[in-house]
């Protein structure tokens, strides 16, 4: 007895090799550009003063506000916010 009604025939399976290729290569350049931006990131960080990078780990990795990160730090709210807007204005002078 066949269970498989319907037979196991791909019936709209729609291949166009150009078009294939254009994603792939688009995939690629999105992906290298990704790849570009966490190397530009990180070595932006890697360069930043020790308590820049514990304000921008409390709060994009940890998710802490700006008044839990500047008291841990017994920093003002203001300095945090500015150290990360220079580090953003910093990278974002080498990612288009």
């Amino acid at each position: 007895m066949d269970e498989n009604i319907g037979g196991g025939k791909l019936e709209n399976d729609y291949k166009n090799p150009v078009e294939g290729a254009m994603s792939k290569i688009e995939m690629s350049e999105e992906l290298n550009n990704l790849i570009r931006q966490e190397y530009i990131i990180g070595s932006f960080y890697k360069s930043a003063r020790p308590d820049i990078q514990e304000v921008l780990v409390d709060k994009y990795r940890d998710n802490k506000s700006w008044d839990k990160i500047a008291d841990d730090r017994h920093i003002d709210e203001k300095t945090a916010r500015r150290w990360r807007d220079d580090f953003k204005n910093g990278v974002s002078a080498w990612i288009p």
